[in-house]
């Protein structure tokens, strides 16, 4: 199911995690926790690519490949840096540390 907006998990008035989506129940899910990752993903391939999320999802792993691939090609060029790249390298640190949950270090 590909609806216009984000998806969203709620807990019903008997006490049942559902999500919705555009306003209409979608699916039950047994665990709040399942409900919510569910959901981020969802949401998140959405902004990535919102005409076809489930293409955004099956390129999550080489996406991060390619980004951990491109951080260590820049750190091979550290003598070369200038202030743009720096910022480029910090943002692409900051997406990985997030999908590792670990923290960022900070800017050098």
């Amino acid at each position: 199911m590909n609806c216009k907006g984000e998806w969203e998990a709620v807990k019903n008035a008997t006490g049942e995690w559902i999500i919705l989506a555009d306003d209409i129940a979608i699916a039950k899910v047994d665990r709040h926790f399942n409900a919510h990752l569910i959901v981020a993903a969802v949401n998140a391939c959405k902004e990535v690519n919102p005409g076809n999320p489930q293409a955004a999802a099956e390129s999550i792993g080489r996406m991060y490949e390619a980004l951990e691939a491109l951080k260590t090609q820049f750190m091979l060029a550290v003598d070369d840096v200038r202030s743009k790249d720096r910022e480029v390298y910090e943002m692409a640190e900051k997406a990985l540390a997030k999908a590792e949950d670990k923290v960022a270090p900070s800017p050098r």
